[in-house]
């Protein structure tokens, strides 16, 4: 199982087309894909607008999170150390510092 990060939709979109395993989205991913559709860069708002097609057009492939959207974090990022902790998953992300808080944390 495998918990995806905001940055890997913008950048390798495709991964929700191609991957076997199980993918978990939080819903706080979403949110963060919703906004950068608006974002002054337009290859970034170009990225998130692709992601959001790519996934509208997989979800039955996708599990949505939303077990922690009403707790506070400090970041969507603990969210989702936090969700890949409870489901047991592997973070998939690009954020070298996400990776080394989520090793840290033994994910």
């Amino acid at each position: 199982m495998l918990v995806i990060d905001t940055n890997i939709l913008l950048d390798f979109p495709q991964i929700i087309e191609e991957e076997t395993e199980e993918m978990v989205i939080a819903t706080d991913v979403l949110k963060e894909l919703d906004g950068l559709k608006m974002h002054n860069n337009f290859d970034v708002q170009y990225k998130a607008r692709r992601a959001a097609v790519i996934i509208s057009h997989n979800m039955d492939k996708l599990i949505w999170d939303d077990s922690l959207e009403r707790e506070r974090y400090d970041s969507v990022d603990d969210k989702l150390i936090q969700i890949a902790k409870n489901r047991n998953a592997i973070l998939v992300t690009n954020d070298v510092y996400l990776k080394v808080k989520a090793i840290t944390k033994k994910v």
